[in-house]
């Protein structure tokens, strides 16, 4: 009995120990918990093509904030004292899950980008598409995350103590000497290679055809577009001209209406009126003055065709210029992803050609390993920071949420806000 509450002393002991070299990375993943689940609640409003997408990455987001995360702090506490196997399971399947599936999404997300971009008048991916795409796409994440059920569980750890042996969330000791864990782990490390790959190849396409459309603009100068113009109006006047080629109908007929007059009043006497001839020179005169109103309502016509083009440029420009917003937002999004996630490859990579990499690290250096390790995590907390940068409409959305709050607190003029 004593020597097993010995263990059990010493065990504790060690086990404090190396919490404390997990301390680094403790802060770390707590930091981007909190931040990272304050600002995936605020990404969940609206819905559309681009808004599904954000939504089913917030949702992962807030996924790995509150249980991923969490449970990697219980870890970072208790690395050589974990003993339930059957939530190492659990949170082993959610990690992966979280991390296959964040990469399905952009992945789905930078084809829908693709043909947005450079196929803009092909099939798109509207706002029933897109939802069904993510279904799907965390379907297949699932599938690839599920051996983790069947890996992962208690393992075994030693402590460099006699008779002292510790526990940690891992690959158990049933399969740690089979080839199926490295299966997995490099499974998952060829398809964030491929995924990065296709990402990049997506994207310099789509970029290309962003520069190739702004160079296009730019080559078309103000003075051309006055020149096209001056020559529609050259063209415009010479099709009215060809039109009135018998001759100004408005001064001939009234020139024809004065004379007639004149012969009438030396005439009186002798020359009776031709009420035949005057309608006739009447109505010479309305069709002229019904033509010259049609000229006039021509130039009316085009002034409304010109005002209703003008009108229809601005705003393709400005449909333009939102997608190129969407894309550049989208773009960071998925270049934070695969960033966030080098260091941690690189550790592990390190790991796995060197056994004894971390062991041979001075306290300093197993501070910042653990650090770095869980790196990756960055994206999860990322995605509302380039919202906030770039997208109008969050911005608009949390100026609105806080105004209301602070309203509701008594800290503005219209209290009443809070019942809208």
């Amino acid at each position: 009995m004593n020597s097993e509450k010995e263990e059990n002393a010493s065990l504790s002991a060690l086990n404090d120990e190396v919490a404390m070299e997990n301390i680094g990375g403790a802060v770390f993943v707590g930091i981007l918990m909190l931040t990272g689940f304050i600002g995936n609640s605020h990404s969940m409003y609206k819905s559309s093509s681009y808004r599904t997408f954000v939504l089913c990455l917030a949702l992962i987001d807030v996924l790995a904030c509150c249980i991923t995360m969490p449970f990697v702090l219980y870890m970072q506490r208790y690395p050589l004292m974990f003993q339930n196997g059957s939530v190492c399971k659990i949170m082993k399947l959610t990690t992966y899950f979280i991390t296959i599936g964040s990469a399905t999404i952009l992945l789905i997300i930078a084809i829908e980008r693709y043909r947005k971009v450079c196929v803009p008048h092909g099939t798109q991916i509207l706002e029933d598409k897109a939802k069904i795409s993510c279904v799907i796409g965390l379907i297949a994440s699932f599938a690839l995350s599920w051996p983790t059920l069947v890996l992962y569980g208690n393992k075994s750890v030693g402590t460099g103590r006699e008779n002292i042996t510790g526990s940690e969330c891992d690959v158990s000791d049933e399969y740690w000497h089979t080839p199926y864990p490295s299966i997995l782990k490099f499974g998952l490390l060829f398809v964030f290679i491929v995924s990065a790959v296709v990402l990049s190849i997506i994207y310099s396409l789509i970029w290309r055809q962003i520069v190739r459309r702004r160079n296009f603009k730019e080559s078309v100068t103000p003075s051309s577009l006055t020149a096209s113009k001056n020559e529609l109006e050259t063209n415009s006047t010479k099709m009215r001209s060809l039109e009135g080629n018998e001759g100004p109908f408005e001064s001939e007929g009234n020139s024809s209406v004065q004379e007639w007059n004149s012969s009438i009043q030396e005439g009186n006497s002798s020359v009776q009126v031709d009420n035949s001839a005057v309608k006739e020179r009447n109505s010479s005169v309305q069709e002229n003055t019904r033509k010259n109103n049609n000229i006039t309502g021509t130039d009316d016509e085009k002034d409304r065709h010109h005002a209703r083009a003008k009108a229809k440029t601005s705003h393709k420009k400005s449909g333009i210029k939102k997608t190129n917003t969407v894309t550049l937002v989208l773009f960071l999004i998925t270049a934070v992803f695969c960033i966030s996630f080098l260091p941690h490859l690189i550790l592990r990579i390190c790991v796995f050609l060197n056994k004894s990499f971390v062991s041979d690290m001075s306290y300093t250096g197993k501070v910042m390993y653990n650090i770095f390790r869980w790196s990756f995590f960055i994206n999860h907390m990322a995605n509302p920071i380039i919202y906030g940068l770039y997208d109008q409409r969050y911005k608009s959305e949390l100026q609105r949420i806080y105004t209301k709050i602070l309203y509701c607190f008594g800290l503005g003029r219209k209290s009443h806000i809070c019942l809208d």
